[in-house]
């Protein structure tokens, strides 16, 4: 109070200009960092290739559409469990054994490589995948991210047609034996492949003493020097 008892006022200031602007320089660092995530996030989900991210321990973090479908799951159904959900119980095994190795040599044998793996979908189905796997590391921790390419179309394609040549030979081996001229099929370089019992019989000969020789077995001298 003064004098006449009138009642003063004291104000003080604090100048946090420059909290605020640390402040709102985060609020927009995060509002950055939430939009590369976005970002991420659709690059990850219209991507064809099936994605999966996992942290250190293996347990999932992310998939796309693409790893749904492709495995069958729901993506919930996903994230939160061991990566070992998407294998084979011999396949998991080996997988344990290759991340132990990794954490304790650090040597990268799958790491930055594409390597040919078989997958388990939800219903137990076999899925025939090339995987190329990677390694990244920020302040939340290593996260690794396993790409793969679904393959079991043209696997399943390259058996039938195995398959098929196969048969086509074992027709090809019937028809040959149940012929009753002689029948004798030599390389280019006139070695003997294939002989059916009838030329067998007509030469005396075992399949095991001609197979390897060169045709001249069969003939004379003058004969094989023409």
């Amino acid at each position: 109070e003064d004098q006449k008892n009138n009642p003063l006022f004291t104000a003080l200031f604090q100048d946090v200009s420059q909290q605020v602007k640390a402040q709102e320089a985060e609020k927009q660092k995060q509002k950055e960092m939430f939009q590369i995530l976005e970002n991420q996030q659709n690059l990850l989900q219209h991507l064809h290739a099936p994605v999966c991210i996992a942290n250190d321990a293996m347990v999932i973090q992310k998939v796309n559409i693409a790893c749904c479908i492709t495995f069958g799951y729901a993506e919930d159904d996903l994230v939160g469990q061991n990566v070992k959900v998407l294998m084979f119980k011999e396949d998991s095994d080996a997988h344990d054994e290759r991340v132990n190795r990794y954490k304790t040599t650090g040597e990268k044998r799958v790491i930055g490589k594409s390597r040919t793996i078989t997958g388990r979908t939800k219903h137990g189905s076999k899925l025939h995948l090339i995987l190329n796997m990677a390694e990244s590391r920020d302040a939340s921790g290593t996260q690794y991210v396993a790409i793969f390419h679904d393959m079991t179309e043209v696997f399943e394609q390259e058996e039938k047609k195995k398959k098929e040549m196969a048969e086509l030979l074992h027709q090809q081996e019937t028809l040959l034996q149940h012929l009753h001229a002689p029948v004798c099929i030599a390389t280019d370089q006139l070695q003997i492949t294939k002989v059916n019992e009838a030329c067998c019989h007509t030469f005396g000969y075992r399949e095991d003493e001609l197979l390897g020789q060169n045709v001249k077995i069969l003939m004379f001298q003058d004969d094989a020097d023409a």
